[in-house]
């Protein structure tokens, strides 16, 4: 092919013929064989024969039987469709059914009772390269056009394609009418079973034509060269983004059309921006595995330009990344939007990205190195003049202090940030205080303030159709229920957080809320239940990395397996269920899987080393408490001591022993008056609610 290639190039004045023939493949495999060919070059496309040549053909090849039948001539036309290659074929298969019997002398004998068997045997591929060359030259062209679009293409989409290497006239008066010749050739097409007009056009004002078999379509798409797969799908791509106009309206099956085409076309950035777009798109409807797809194809082509596009797109990408639970692929994405904000000195952009990755570190429990990014973002925010990013900071920052137990601090950052925001007119972000807020005043055994905060969140949240912020409230008022011994409403509302939440697909609120429920079976006498579903919310939190949560997890499971005198089991899953406390620095948490730890040891027996550990740890569970302020907690703490105590026989008889356990039930009443409580149930309490 080089060689003869350089002959055709150099002969340029020499008296010289050269012939090529090839099928259509060549260019698919030498895209540049034509160019720079000489004036003096020709291309001859051999169409199949029309239908009367072919009968002259036939009646040649037919020819030893004397007077060949016209049934035998036209099967052979029918099925041959205009290939001399398969009007061959036809006779041999005549032959080989039995329909032709060759004599040594004088004609053939036909028997057309043998005629229905005589088929060409062909394989599916067979098939539709035969279908593909009795295509005629302009019939081949319209459909290679059309196989670019995919199943379906459109009328007005086919004569952009085929205006791609004419010149626009000087004067465009509509002579020229390309759409009523491509129409004729379509009807044409029809009818011979390649394409199939479609009643309704999805696209309005167009003619919808879709291909009748997918496998042609394929194989016509492989047939063309390189270069012009390449040019089409550009063209097309134009076309479809002025059909549709504005990218900021178009939905996500249209970005990622649009996507897919300007890629194929060679246009990288364009193809980038929509997917990107796709991502946003995804994203706004809680699609996070998609989202998250189209992101990670659509960055890499973005280029390093586009700064502005690049940045969002990561922020949402990493957005994305922690909804699914991959924290650690969302810090490192967070950390390329800090990177670029530093180069450019965008400091409220640096605001978000520390802001992004100090709440991934709070949601796992990773409290010092959460507090050290919001502490910067918060920074960065006030040297910004970014009183929004200032009051996000704030709350924040609360959060960290609310799951450490330092309650007044969370109040003060709180409150601090409500202010902001009201002042602002955020209303989401106004919801978002108070549902902090509301864990605050919960926390310190301010029950009605926090129902009058979460309903307030609630509302709001209802009202501006904020469907993870909906998830999150409900999931708050359950544990509020719950502490007031309301199982079954707070199964009922955790049971609705979950719906809301699928919407969302949040996977780290999912394993919250299932690990609400578990909680809830075992208080309602039920552990079998309980572990059930603490299993999977177990198998859900393994792979998001949230040491808090999988304490929780691990602490309700104990408790589970405690009631059903798995002692042994217990002792194991609490132990973990501390050691990521201790990890995390989360005292709440901490001193209730203390206590969770004295009524399982305690459940050992009487007496002994199980009895020295279970008091010990009843007694650092009410001393964290103390400590924290959280009288809740330490209300259940001191009924959990006194039900201990009141294990050892002798406290029936030793009034010393007898008078501790009355000051313990008169402490934990006294504070169940202070707080306004309804009555703590008879079996400790507990609730769960990361740091997201």
């Amino acid at each position: 092919l080089v060689l003869v290639k350089s002959i055709i190039d150099s002969a340029r004045e020499a008296p010289l013929l050269i012939l090529v023939t090839a099928r259509p493949e060549l260019l698919t495999r030498r895209s540049d064989w034509l160019d720079g060919s000489t004036p003096r070059h020709k291309r001859m496309e051999l169409a199949p024969l029309g239908t009367s040549d072919a009968e002259q053909l036939m009646l040649h090849l037919l020819a030893p039987t004397g007077d060949p039948p016209g049934e035998l001539v036209d099967a052979a036309v029918d099925m041959a469709g205009g290939n001399p290659y398969l009007l061959e074929q036809m006779l041999r298969t005549y032959i080989e059914s039995g329909t032709i019997t060759p004599k040594a002398s004088g004609p053939w004998e036909v028997d057309l009772d043998k005629l229905d068997g005589a088929q060409l045997p062909l394989s599916v591929d067979d098939a539709i390269a035969a279908r593909i060359a009795s295509l005629g030259p302009a019939e081949r062209q319209i459909l290679e056009m059309a196989a670019i679009m995919g199943g379906v293409f459109w009328l007005g989409a086919l004569v952009a394609l085929g205006r791609i290497d004419k010149k626009a006239p000087a004067l465009w008066g509509g002579a020229e009418d390309l759409g009523a010749q491509y129409r004729d050739l379509l009807a044409q097409l029809g009818d011979r079973d390649y394409v199939l007009a479609m009643p309704d056009a999805s696209m309005p004002g167009e003619t919808e034509w879709a291909f009748k078999h997918n496998l042609e379509r394929e194989t016509l798409y492989k047939l063309m060269s390189a270069s012009q797969v390449a040019k089409f799908h550009l063209v097309f791509a134009e076309w479809l983004e002025m059909r549709y106009g504005a990218s900021a309206g178009a939905t996500e099956e249209v970005c990622e059309t649009l996507a897919h085409h300007y890629g194929k076309g060679g246009a990288l950035r364009k193809a980038g921006e929509f997917y990107v777009l796709a991502g946003d798109r995804a994203r706004e409807r809680y699609a996070n595995g998609k989202a998250q797809g189209y992101y990670e194809t659509g960055l890499p082509l973005l280029g390093e330009e586009d700064v502005v596009r690049r940045i969002d797109a990561l922020h949402n990408h990493g957005d994305v990344l922690q909804l699914a639970g991959k924290n650690e692929q969302a810090i490192a994405v967070f950390r390329k939007v800090q990177e670029l904000s530093y180069r450019l000195d965008l400091k409220a952009k640096g605001g978000v990205a520390h802001n992004r990755i100090g709440r991934v570190y709070r949601a796992v429990g990773q409290l010092d190195e959460a507090m050290r990014h919001l502490g910067t973002g918060h920074a960065l925010f006030d040297a910004a003049g970014d009183q929004r990013g200032v009051a996000s900071s704030l709350d924040d920052v609360g959060k960290v202090h609310w799951m450490r137990g330092a309650y007044d601090s969370a109040e003060r950052f709180m409150k601090r940030s409500l202010d902001l925001r009201r002042e602002i007119g955020d209303r989401r972000s106004i919801a978002l205080s108070l549902n902090n807020l509301g864990l605050v005043y919960q926390d310190s055994g301010r029950f009605d303030e926090s129902l009058a905060a979460w309903d307030e969140a609630l509302s709001i949240r209802r009202e501006i159709h904020d469907h993870p912020g909906i998830a999150q409230t409900l999931n708050n008022l359950g544990s509020l229920h719950q502490d007031r011994g309301e199982h079954a409403r707070a199964t009922e509302l955790w049971n609705d957080a979950l719906e809301v939440n699928q919407i969302v697909g949040d996977r780290m609120r999912q394993a919250v809320i299932l690990t609400n429920l578990g909680e809830a079976a075992y208080r309602m006498q039920e552990p079998a239940r309980a572990i059930q579903v603490l299993r999977q919310a177990e198998e859900l939190s393994s792979t998001l990395g949230d040491r808090i949560l999988e304490g929780e997890i691990l602490r309700g499971l104990a408790k589970a397996h405690m009631m059903i005198n798995d002692i042994g089991a217990a002792r194991d899953l609490i132990k973990r269920s501390i050691a990521y406390f201790e990890q995390a620095k989360g005292k709440p948490f901490l001193g209730v899987a203390l206590r969770t730890a004295g009524e399982i040891a305690a459940a050992g027996g009487w007496g002994g080393e199980d009895h020295a550990q279970a008091k010990d740890q009843l007694e650092q569970s009410m001393r964290l408490f103390e400590e924290l302020g959280n009288d809740p907690e330490l209300a259940r703490s001191c009924l959990a001591m006194a039900a201990f105590l009141e294990l050892d026989p002798e406290s029936k008889v030793d009034p010393m022993r007898a008078h501790e356990v009355q000051r313990l039930r008169g402490r934990a009443d006294d504070i169940l008056e202070r707080i306004g409580s309804s009555g703590l149930p008879e079996l400790p309490q507990e609730r769960t609610d990361p740091g997201l």
